[in-house]
């Protein structure tokens, strides 16, 4: 595991330098400048990984925003400024959002973006050395978690497992309730109108299907991990798997497959159980994984304007699915369907939009937009920036871009997104200090709020209402667990 380690942080490093030497040519004015703040990106990221130290716990969510600034903004930065040079490539403006184009031509908003993110790592760094110092029973914690029940007598065991088997077959009837339900009234389906239920059912239903059948499983999955019922363990990570397949592709949303992969991954490795083998099946899951959300992409941009069938329409499983992927050649086809997670990371094209859009943000509200009181900031950067129609469809601006937004200016957008990073590191304080049984089951989700969160977007009181509705849902899991330990382990 130590030399897998230290292979995926040579990778890491090598993203800037070959990022720079496949790009540099596209800085013509600014050639010494961006290999400057190329060279200056290199040395704090080498300097983020050094820090990199304590509890798992911390270092989780550490790791999850470096890889969306790193992937996100750096590494998605290089290859479509590669593709925009490659005049070999036909179709490349549908390829990459056409609103691009005019952005692009200007070296002085690119360089200036550039900066930014440059300055983004240097405020990483600072936060990471300021909150190095921690406290390392934090680990402890999370272990006893998955140790405080081995030694329980044989007959008390037998009654836990029967438990847990009667309530693996309750949730097994209500997920197959929920999506039965959800196809039949097309609830949460992106790609068609959902019919509209009595008594908000709908949300209900919705609020099941995303987020409480998912906490549920985990929850399964937890329980059989740590009374060590080995089968109920494999049943279950299959009928989760299983469950988000089949949601994901009612709804034609990638979330709830990602979000199986996310939590069990997450799960694991706060329990110090992520093996090689593991890393390896993760990666060769990937490839299968990339056909269905290429699959769910096509069928969710097209089903609504073509009527497709989709147990006829065998080219909905191709790229050459789409108009936009008609022009492209086959290796750049490859490469997209490689890379189509990552290009679902916002980054650089809606931070150098908003870097371009100066004269709209001058008339911000910065507490409205910072704290999110009456404007959404994804309506605002899909309404006032892209000047988009939405239809009910929002774009998102990234978590640079919804800082700069209310910020306009370099200054502010740092000292917000400091603020933003000491914001998770303080819920997770204040998380360890409930002392939680089901910590290591919320942990999970929590991080996938923190991924999605620097992913699409920031405003405090959205962002917060999410923390604060989690931890309500997890209320009846703690106390299940707390009268576990009652009845069966006094």
């Amino acid at each position: 595991m130590k030399i897998l380690n230290s292979f995926f942080r040579i990778i890491l490093l090598s993203i800037i330098p070959i990022g720079w030497l496949i790009t540099s040519k596209y800085f013509n004015e600014y050639y010494i400048l961006y290999f400057l703040l190329s060279f200056f990106s290199e040395i704090l990221l080498w300097q983020i990984l050094k820090n990199f130290v304590g509890s798992v716990i911390y270092r989780i969510y550490y790791w999850i925003i470096l890889l969306v600034l790193l992937l996100g903004y750096f590494f998605k930065f290089y290859i479509i400024t590669y593709l925009k040079l490659s005049d070999s490539i036909e179709g490349i403006n549908n390829f990459l959002y056409t609103a691009l184009n005019p952005t692009f031509e200007n070296q002085n908003i690119i360089i200036e973006y550039y900066g930014l993110i440059t300055f983004a790592l240097l405020i990483f760094l600072i936060a990471l050395k300021i909150f190095r110092n921690q406290n390392n029973k934090i680990k402890d914690k999370i272990n006893l978690f998955s140790e405080i029940y081995n030694q329980n007598e044989s007959l008390k065991l037998k009654k836990i497992k029967s438990y847990i088997s009667k309530s693996f077959l309750f949730i097994l009837v209500l997920s197959s309730f929920i999506l039965f339900i959800t196809y039949k009234f097309d609830i949460g389906t992106i790609s068609s109108e959902a019919i509209i239920l009595p008594y908000k059912l709908g949300g209900i239903i919705s609020l099941f299907g995303r987020i409480i059948l998912p906490i549920l499983f985990l929850r399964t999955y937890h329980l059989t991990s740590l009374y060590n019922d080995k089968f109920l363990l494999k049943v279950t990570t299959l009928t989760y798997g299983l469950y988000a397949l089949i949601y994901s592709f009612i709804t034609t949303s990638k979330v709830y497959i990602l979000l199986y992969i996310a939590t069990l991954f997450l799960y694991n490795l706060l329990l110090n159980r992520i093996k090689t083998k593991y890393i390896i099946n993760l990666i060769i899951l990937l490839i299968p994984l990339q056909l269905f959300l290429l699959t769910l992409t096509n069928i969710r941009t097209t089903s609504v304007a073509s009527g497709i069938s989709l147990l006829n329409d065998e080219s909905i499983f191709s790229l050459d699915y789409l108009e936009i992927y008609s022009g492209l050649d086959n290796n750049i086809k490859i490469l997209f369907l490689m890379l189509s997670l990552l290009f679902r990371i916002q980054g650089p094209e809606p931070l150098l939009l908003i870097i371009s859009s100066k004269e709209i943000l001058s008339q911000n509200n910065f507490l409205d937009l910072f704290l999110g009181f009456k404007t959404n900031i994804s309506n605002y950067y899909s309404d006032l920036i892209l000047g988009f129609d939405t239809q009910g469809t929002l774009f998102s601006p990234s978590i640079l871009g919804s800082l700069y937004i209310p910020s306009k200016s370099f200054i502010v957008l740092f000292i917000l997104f400091f603020i933003y990073l000491l914001s998770w590191r303080i819920c997770l304080s204040y998380f360890l200090k409930l002392n939680l049984r089901s910590l290591v089951i919320f942990l999970p989700f929590f991080y996938c709020l923190v991924a999605f969160t620097t992913s699409e977007g920031f405003q405090v009181i959205p962002t917060f209402s999410n923390i604060i509705g989690l931890l309500f849902l997890f209320i009846p899991f703690e106390i299940e667990l707390l009268k576990i330990e009652k009845v069966y382990n006094v």
